[in-house]
């Protein structure tokens, strides 16, 4: 391609003061020459698209006594938005394709065609104001692989997109593919919507995907595709780069298990990933189900031990620099060879963690460490040895597990912990429950520090409702239903956050941000 340097302003003169005449005829005493009038049609005055959306263009000439063939065409576009100094060639043809891959912007991109009369060099030129949109937008990815083929759509509907009024849900189908023309290439394992910023230069907004060898980020306006592996980390020399689980903690930390190992990244330091030093030996028993945290500016990070039945922990702030270490929690159980059925965040900053224990009873575990203030309640757990999935609330002191086929809600306090099964079932009975989440918007938790709970685009479903995912095995078809909740009791209340279907299998899932 060539860049062109001239001034849109002078076309559109032109292009005026052609429209005006239509002909030339020459009056004077000379000979008489007119040139017939050279009439342009078919390009909208302004078009609105997605970024990486694929749009065709075309124009009609039309001049009294000439021939397609009498006629040049030349599409040009500004290579910066709003910026006419600087333009690029497109096509020479009188149709042409265009991918736009240009950046969103709220300032329009001047597209113009230029069609030449080549028996007199007259020319017109008409423009096109081209508005380029991100294709994303507040909503939910939904990482999946069909038929061998993994790939990420993204969906907006009222529940969980601020603003938005269709109630119609709204997906954008392979928005990976679509902008980074393949698709991910092995198996999305977790996804995270990162938006740090407190005033520092490394504090831009990502998506960080993880995959079962890699670690990438993706811009969160275009979903092209960013640094990867090891250029995401401190001194880090690693063939593969497995990634079981991400998230934000502490308001401008993040965390990610990497190949079975802890890394922390804080985005208002470097915004790259450093190992978590954790004092005992061996320090790789994390995973993403025993592991909790606080989201907030003062939440810690912590993780049970199976085999030696302790807790471990740091200050989510001073992740990327400080070493884990033991919890003394006294909670006077022994707790080794305990199995860990699942963790998260729990209210206040807390963390929780459910516990099996060697002998077969089953446990409640939450650590309120800036009070110094721990809890263990023993609970019942119908079908316990059948969980898939496990959600703990950041907001109330209530637990959701799932079986392939039921939900139930565990409300647990000082005193006591009460498990109920809720009434809620799929739609069809083929379908089994893969996951269950707590829904949160992305930006909880990771964002401007100290402006938590001043954040002016806030949906009352935030941190209300659950995401239930299943999958039926015969069609191959995986769904997501949005549930809220009532916050005293756990039950699902008789409003309805909708039902997101035409994925294959749901892999992970994650909010994403504006």
């Amino acid at each position: 391609m060539k860049y062109l340097y001239h001034s849109l302003a002078f076309c559109a003169l032109l292009v005026a003061a052609l429209s005006t005449g239509g002909c030339y005829k020459d009056q004077s005493t000379q000979a008489t020459f007119e040139i017939p009038e050279l009439r342009v049609s078919g390009l909208d005055t302004a078009m609105h698209i997605l970024f990486g959306q694929e749009i065709t263009l075309s124009v009609t000439a039309l001049q009294d006594n000439r021939t397609e063939s009498d006629f040049t065409y030349l599409w040009e576009m500004d290579f910066h938005a709003g910026d006419s100094d600087e333009r690029i060639v497109l096509s020479e043809e009188k149709t042409m394709s265009l991918k736009v891959n240009s950046s969103p912007s709220s300032m329009p991109y001047a597209v113009t065609c230029t069609v030449t009369d080549t028996q007199t060099g007259l020319f017109v030129v008409k423009m096109c104001r081209l508005y380029v949109q991100s294709a994303l937008g507040e909503g939910l990815l939904v990482a999946y692989e069909r038929d061998g083929t993994y790939d990420i759509d993204l969906v907006a509907s009222e529940s969980i997109t601020y603003g938005f009024k269709d109630p119609a849900v709204r997906y954008t189908r392979g928005v990976y593919s679509l902008v980074n023309d393949e698709t991910v290439p092995d198996k999305i394992l977790s996804m995270n919507a990162k938006y740090a910023t407190n005033g520092q230069v490394y504090n831009d907004p990502h998506i960080l995907i993880g995959t079962e060898k890699h670690l990438f980020r993706v811009d969160p306006q275009t979903f092209k595709k960013g640094d990867a592996d090891e250029m995401l980390f401190s001194n880090v020399r690693e063939s593969s780069f497995r990634t079981t689980g991400m998230w934000n903690c502490s308001g401008y930390a993040s965390l990610a298990i990497v190949n079975g190992n802890l890394y922390g990244n804080t985005t208002h330091i470097d915004n790259s990933y450093s190992k978590v030093p954790i004092g005992v030996s061996p320090s790789d028993f994390i995973r993403p189900d025993n592991l909790a945290f606080g989201r907030m500016d003062q939440g810690w990070v912590m993780a049970f031990n199976e085999t030696v039945g302790k807790f471990y922990a740091c200050h989510g702030a001073f992740i990327s620099n400080s070493t884990m270490t033991e919890v003394q929690t006294g909670f006077g159980i022994d707790l080794s060879g305990s199995q860990c059925l699942g963790s998260g965040p729990a209210r206040s900053n807390g963390g929780a963690f459910i516990i099996k224990t060697a002998d077969g009873n089953y446990y409640i575990a939450y650590l309120y460490i800036n009070d110094s203030v721990y809890y263990l309640r023993q609970v019942t757990l119908p079908e316990a040895d059948d969980i898939v999935s496990v959600a703990f609330c950041d907001n109330v002191d209530i637990m959701y597990y799932t079986t392939s086929s039921s939900v139930y809600a565990v409300v647990f306090g000082a005193s006591e912990a009460i498990s109920r099964k809720l009434s809620w079932a799929p739609d069809s009975d083929q379908e089994r429950i893969t996951m269950v989440k707590h829904y949160v918007q992305a930006w909880w938790g990771s964002m401007q520090y100290g402006t938590f709970n001043v954040y002016p685009y806030t949906l009352p479903t935030n941190r209300t409702q659950i995401l239930i995912v299943t999958h039926n095995d015969t069609t191959g078809e995986g769904k997501i239903y949005v549930r809220p909740f009532n916050l005293a009791t756990g039950m699902l209340t008789y409003k309805n956050g909708g039902t997101f279907d035409g994925f294959g299998e749901i892999t992970a899932i994650a909010p994403t941000f504006v």
